[in-house]
C-alpha cells in the first residue's frame, strides 16, 4: 500500500509540472533533415540530411542528440557538396547511411557508407544513384533506391550485401522508398513493378521467398511502418485491390482498410506513427495543415509547418518531427526538426492499484528495473512489451510472473488471456 501511494504521488507530481511542449533543440538546422536512428545500445538519436549547422554548431548532414546536445559523428567531412543523406541504419554495429551523395570528404562512395570506427568507407562498387532507404533484416542488409547499376553489375532498385559486394534481388523496375518489417517478412515499398514474381509498389519478403498479398497500389507508397503488428502504408496513392484508399491505409486481417485522411493541398500522406496512444501522421494537406492527431476519426492540427515533414520518430518519450519547415511557436523560431512532449496525456490512464488484475512495480521506474506480476485469476497465454513507437522488444508465453531490465522510455505491456480477453498498462522508466 505504501509502495503505491508513494507512486501515485509522484505521478501527480509529474502532471501538476508537465504540459504537452515543444522543444527547438537548441535552434534546429539550417537545412533539411530527412531521417532519424536509434537504437537501445547507446540511447542516442542519430538525424540525417542536408544541414551543415545544427543546433548552432557546424556540423555537416548527419548529427547526434544525446537528449541535451547535438553533437558531430564520425569526420564531419562534408557528403558531396552538400547533397542529401536520405537515410540511416546500423549494421553489424556500423553506422550506414545513403542517399544523394557520390563521395565524403576525398573519399568516393556512390551514395551508400559506412562508418568503420575511423573513418567512412565504401560498401563495395556502392550505386550509380539515389539509394533512398537502408535496413538489416534477419542479419542481412538491403539497399533501396533510384539505382541500375553497382559498378558494372546490373542491379535495380533493391540490392542485399553479401558481405563483399552487392547482389540483386528480383528484377524491380521503379523505385524503392521504404523497408520495414511485418509477419517476420521484409517489407518493400515504393513505385515498382517486379517482374519475375509480380508485384507493384509493395511486396514482402522472407529471405528466400516473395510475398504479393500486400499488392497492388495505384500510386507511390513513401513510408510503411508497422505498429502494434499493424501495417501501414503512406503516400500519394488513390486506390487499392478490395478496399479503396487514399493516401493511408491499414493492413490486417489479410486486407487493406482505409484510415480517416486529411483534405486540401496535394493530400500526400508522408509518415504515420503512434505516441502517447494516439496516431499522428504528416504530409502535403491542409486540414491539418501539414501534421494532426487522430482523434475519434477526425485530425485535429498540431502546428502548421510552412513546409514539408519528412519523418516523424519517437525517442525519449518525445515526439521528433523533420524536414523542411520553419514555424513560430509562443515566440521560438523552429527550423527544420524539433520535439514534442506530451507527458500528461501519456499518463492519463495509468492503473496504479491493480490487486486483481496485471501489476507493474515500480512505475515510473528509476533504475530500470520492473517487476511484473501477472493476475492469478487470469489465464494469461501471451505477454508482449511494445516500445513508444511501436516495436515490439519482449514476447512470451510465460504464465509466471518475472522481472524485466528496460531502458529509459515509455512502453506498453500487453497480456492476452486463453479467453482473448487483453489486459494493457503504460510502463514508464525515468
Amino acid at each position: 500500500m505504501i509502495l503505491r501511494i508513494r507512486i501515485l504521488i509522484l505521478l501527480l507530481s509529474i502532471i501538476e509540472t508537465s504540459k504537452a511542449q515543444f522543444s527547438n533543440l537548441l535552434g534546429g538546422a539550417n537545412d533539411p533533415v530527412r531521417a532519424f536512428y536509434s537504437d537501445s545500445t547507446d540511447n542516442l538519436l542519430y538525424v540525417v540530411g542536408r544541414f551543415t549547422q545544427i543546433g548552432s554548431r557546424n556540423i555537416n548532414q548527419i548529427a547526434v542528440w544525446d537528449g541535451t546536445n547535438w553533437n558531430s559523428f564520425g569526420s564531419n567531412e562534408l557528403f558531396n557538396s552538400i547533397h542529401d543523406v536520405e537515410c540511416i541504419t546500423k549494421y553489424n554495429n556500423q553506422i550506414v547511411v545513403g542517399g544523394a551523395f557520390d563521395s565524403i570528404g576525398n573519399t568516393l562512395v556512390n551514395h551508400i557508407a559506412r562508418w568503420n570506427g575511423t573513418s567512412w568507407e565504401p560498401l563495395g562498387m556502392g550505386f550509380d544513384d539515389f539509394v533512398s532507404a537502408v535496413y538489416e533484416y534477419k542479419g542481412e542488409l538491403y539497399a533501396g533506391g533510384s539505382f541500375n547499376y553497382s559498378g558494372n553489375k546490373t542491379i535495380r532498385a533493391l540490392a542485399k550485401w553479401n558481405g563483399q559486394e552487392w547482389d540483386t534481388l528480383g528484377n524491380f523496375i521503379g523505385d524503392i522508398t521504404s523497408f520495414t518489417e511485418h509477419n517476420n517478412k521484409l517489407i518493400i515499398a515504393g513505385s515498382f513493378h517486379q517482374q519475375v514474381n509480380p508485384g507493384d509498389d509493395i511486396i514482402g519478403f522472407d529471405g528466400t521467398n516473395w510475398d504479393t498479398t500486400y499488392s497492388k497500389f495505384n500510386n507511390t507508397i513513401i513510408k510503411v511502418r508497422n505498429i502494434n503488428d499493424t501495417l501501414y502504408a503512406c503516400g500519394r496513392f488513390t486506390s487499392i485491390p478490395i478496399n479503396p484508399s487514399n493516401y493511408l491505409s491499414a493492413f490486417y486481417n489479410n486486407s487493406w482498410h482505409a484510415m480517416p485522411i486529411p483534405s486540401g493541398g496535394e493530400n500526400t500522406v508522408t509518415d504515420i506513427i503512434e505516441y502517447h496512444n494516439k496516431k499522428f501522421i504528416c504530409g502535403y494537406f491542409r486540414n491539418p495543415p501539414d501534421i494532426g492527431v487522430l482523434k475519434d476519426s477526425v485530425y485535429d492540427s498540431l502546428f502548421k509547418a510552412n513546409g514539408f515533414i519528412a519523418d516523424l520518430y519517437v525517442f525519449d518519450d518525445k515526439l521528433f518531427i523533420a524536414g523542411q519547415f520553419f514555424q513560430s511557436i509562443s515566440g521560438d523560431n523552429y527550423y527544420c526538426v524539433i520535439s514534442y512532449d506530451d507527458l500528461v496525456d501519456g499518463l492519463e490512464n495509468i492503473s496504479i492499484d491493480a490487486t486483481n488484475d496485471l501489476q507493474v512495480f515500480p512505475n515510473p521506474s528509476s533504475d530500470g528495473r520492473i517487476n511484473i506480476i501477472l493476475p492469478t485469476k487470469q489465464d494469461i497465454f501471451l505477454i508482449e512489451i511494445f516500445r513508444s513507437d511501436g516495436k515490439l522488444i519482449y514476447k512470451s508465453s510465460s504464465n509466471h510472473s518475472f522481472e524485466i531490465k528496460l531502458t529509459k522510455g515509455f512502453y506498453i505491456i500487453k497480456s492476452t488471456t486463453m479467453e482473448n480477453k487483453i489486459i494493457s498498462k503504460k510502463i514508464i522508466v525515468l
